[in-house]
């Protein structure tokens, strides 16, 4: 039950009387009102924000707040669950490889076909990075379908859908047969495609796995390993770069690890292969590099990949500014195919956000 509210000009404290207490701002009571709103959309203008509570009348469960040229209402109710919100979920982080092996893949025909199997798979994504599915065959077009099942494709400068193959004169080392070392794809862009899909059609037979580690628990490890190392990498932006034959030029800046205003990790942009010239002062960039290499050093250690032998029907959706993958090196003749596009994490989030509503 509420005990009393106190207007304080800008802001007006609640009192409840088993001793909890918030303050709010009037501008946020005025503009979060539940009759400012039609559905998400906000039905007030910015110029009509008020700042100032003049009067407050409450009687059980209801409260009225008097502005200066009109009056609001809430509940009490509301208010307390507002001012007691429940804990953030945090993404699941897997430090070690077999964290992420021991999650079973999902039936990719089951995710094409009901909301519950497609929920678990968005589940997996949202909370671990990754999710693998099994049997989806060998068409072509199999990952712009389950795209569908989210979002949408983001097309980039590789189109719609791009293949990973050996090609006789290729215009990015994925298309050789060489190892590649951790990386995020198409960091040069901004903003970087979010999620990734691979497919695979025709495996390499020796050599060639993919594997994954999830980089944002490399980061927050790396955090506690080498504090120093860790600030150097959160504060520098550095350039990534990818020009075409043609002369198209992508470049973004921005530090390898990047944090939230709150200190939290929040993306990882790593790829050498991508990396242009750092043009700090001496002294910063061998500072720079010193951190860089520790970073990577951490990055490939193996306790922490997860290694996928992709089998031709398997198929791998994950989050592209937090997982990090790589390849094993293959033999230069093999004919290993792998398809793959980009998705928006916006996407997935929204569809999965429906279907928790829809399923319980």
């Amino acid at each position: 039950m509420l005990e009393s509210v106190t207007p304080r000009g800008d802001t007006v404290l609640f009192r409840w009387e088993d001793g909890c207490e918030a303050e709010f701002a009037a501008a946020w009571l005025l503009d979060n009102a539940p009759a400012a709103h039609a559905g998400t959309q906000r039905l007030r203008t910015m110029r009509s924000l008020a700042s100032q509570v003049r009067h407050v009348e409450h009687d059980g469960d209801a409260i009225r707040l008097y502005f200066a040229d009109e009056t609001i209402a809430w509940t009490a109710a509301r208010l307390r669950v507002l001012a007691a919100p429940g804990p953030v979920a945090q993404p699941a982080r897997w430090p070690k490889g077999d964290t992420a092996a021991a999650r079973p893949p999902i039936g990719y025909d089951a995710y094409l076909a009901g909301d519950a199997v497609l929920r678990a798979a968005l589940e997996e994504v949202a909370a671990f990075g990754i999710v693998r599915f099994a049997d989806a065959g060998a068409a072509l077009d199999e990952v712009e379908r389950a795209v569908r099942r989210f979002g949408f494709v983001r097309e980039t400068n590789y189109g719609r859908v791009f293949e990973v193959r050996v090609t006789a004169d290729p215009v990015n080392l994925a298309d050789t047969a060489r190892a590649l070392e951790p990386h995020t794809d198409n960091p040069y862009r901004d903003p970087v495609p979010t999620l990734q899909l691979l497919h695979c059609i025709r495996s390499a037979g020796e050599g060639g796995a993919t594997y994954f580690l999830d980089g944002i628990a490399l980061a927050e490890a790396f955090r506690v390993a080498y504090p120093r190392d860790f600030a150097c990498l959160a504060a520098e932006p550095v350039p990534f770069v990818f020009e075409n034959a043609a002369g198209d030029r992508y470049e973004c800046r921005t530090p390898v690890i990047r944090c939230d205003a709150s200190g939290m990790v929040r993306a990882i942009r790593l790829n050498h292969r991508a990396l242009g010239s750092i043009d700090l002062p001496a002294r910063r960039s061998a500072d720079w590099y010193a951190s860089y290499a520790a970073f990577a050093r951490a990055a490939n250690d193996p306790a922490r990949h997860f290694i996928h032998a992709m089998a031709p029907g398997d198929m791998v959706l994950f989050d592209n500014e937090r997982i990090l993958h790589g390849r094993k090196a293959f033999a230069s003749v093999s004919d290993r195919l792998l398809r793959g596009c980009y998705a928006d994490r916006d996407g997935l989030l929204a569809t999965l956000a429906r279907l928790r509503k829809l399923i319980a």
